[in-house]
């Protein structure tokens, strides 16, 4: 990489390293002390104020380190000045500005300044499903929209809302790349409905992402009732066992279910044929 310099707004020299055109477009390397040039767009994620504190601690001592600068985009130019929307760096960003420090920044232009803030960071460790979901919804994506609400509705974790939701998938890969699909929200309704009752029954969390998982896929069961399942439960509340392993979980289940019956349903084998086509499914 060849080593230059510019000239950054300040009419202070700035060195930075010119990086390949096909990965980032880069206009210049700033530095400025007007905090109120950014903006932090919607779809980014929230703040989190403990990964601020942790960055006030380190740039305290250390300053902003000049070779991760804030990424953004140019938003207005005019004789009032430059407007940037804030893409990569709103930690360290509001950490400098709680120290009052100077932030450094990158401005992008061309097609790579219209990369999506979800598409920037996923492949970075710092972003949890919580936060591509709600860059997702913020986006205006109805999907993601339904999975928020219906998770905080159910005050359910992200993933058992989202295996309820899409009758059974757990893969990250949807959400991360915005891709999620609600099958049908009156059958997930229905299902959390029956979840919440056999829950009510039992000492331990029937909203474990495994458990959701297979009861969903029982559900999608030709001969499968939930309510025989619910009369077995409260008849032997014990006899409900936490697996940690699906396997386990069906097997209980059918165990369970047919209890003191004279025709055995084989809902574990049914369940399992379930599984099978959702994963086939999702390597389509």
């Amino acid at each position: 990489m060849q080593l230059t310099r510019n000239i950054n707004n300040t009419g202070k020299h700035l060195t930075h390293f010119d990086v390949k055109k096909d990965i980032w477009d880069i206009v210049d390397y700033r530095t400025t002390n007007d905090y109120s040039c950014f903006s932090i767009i919607k779809e980014n994620r929230g703040v989190h104020s403990g990964h601020v504190e942790k960055l006030c601690a380190s740039m305290r001592e250390h300053g902003w380190i000049s070779s991760s600068p804030m990424t953004v985009r140019l938003t207005k130019k005019g004789p009032e000045g430059e407007r940037f929307e804030v893409l990569d760096g709103q930690h360290r960003f509001e950490a400098a500005k709680r120290l009052e420090l100077p932030v450094k920044f990158i401005v992008m232009e061309g097609d790579q300044a219209l990369v999506s803030i979800a598409d920037l960071n996923k492949h970075q460790k710092q972003w949890s499903m919580d936060d591509y979901c709600r860059s997702h919804a913020n986006k205006g994506n109805k999907n993601f929209k339904t999975l928020i609400a219906f998770k905080e509705k159910h005050k359910l974790r992200l993933t058992p809302a989202y295996c309820l939701l899409t009758q059974g998938m757990t893969q990250k890969d949807p959400i991360k790349n915005g891709e999620l699909q609600i099958v049908c929200l009156d059958w997930a309704e229905t299902v959390v409905g029956y979840l919440k009752r056999i829950n009510a029954l039992l000492e331990w969390s029937a909203f474990t992402t495994t458990f959701v998982r297979t009861f969903v896929r029982a559900c999608q069961v030709e001969g499968f009732d939930p309510d025989q399942l619910l009369k077995r439960i409260k008849k032997n509340p014990g006899k409900l066992v936490q697996w940690a392993r699906e396997k386990d979980i069906r097997a209980n289940l059918e165990e369970v279910y047919n209890h003191r019956s004279r025709k055995p349903f084989p809902l574990a084998f049914e369940i399992s044929k379930v599984g099978k086509s959702k994963k086939k499914t999702a390597v389509k």
